[in-house]
């Protein structure tokens, strides 16, 4: 009887240990994918699991961080590129107009 009930512990225990494995690993795949809003589960276990998770976290948090600011740089670049493209009136960078045109 006790060796029955002991194999179904460890049944139980491995299928836990394995589920929690497998849901952490789907989330590294899609945080190495990109996707840095993935949602963690267990991390406020407190066992080796919840560390994974709370470790998990920060590297999702990172990555949303270095997401946010090269989203910035971005916006920055395209808005520094737009102003360069639109000369001033009077600038040397105006076209002059053509002979033609002035019409």
């Amino acid at each position: 009887m006790a060796l029955v009930v002991g194999l179904v512990l460890a049944i139980t225990i491995a299928r836990w240990i394995s589920g929690s494995i497998r849901v952490m690993s789907v989330a590294m795949d899609k945080m190495a994918q990109g996707d840095f809003d993935v949602t963690l589960a267990g991390a406020d276990q407190h066992n080796e699991l919840g560390q994974i998770a709370r470790a998990l976290e920060v590297f999702g948090a990172n990555g949303r961080a270095v997401r946010n600011n090269q989203q910035q740089q971005d916006a920055q670049m395209r808005q520094a590129a737009i102003g360069q493209s639109r000369p001033w009136p009077g600038s040397p960078n105006r076209p002059a107009k053509s002979p033609a045109s002035s019409g």
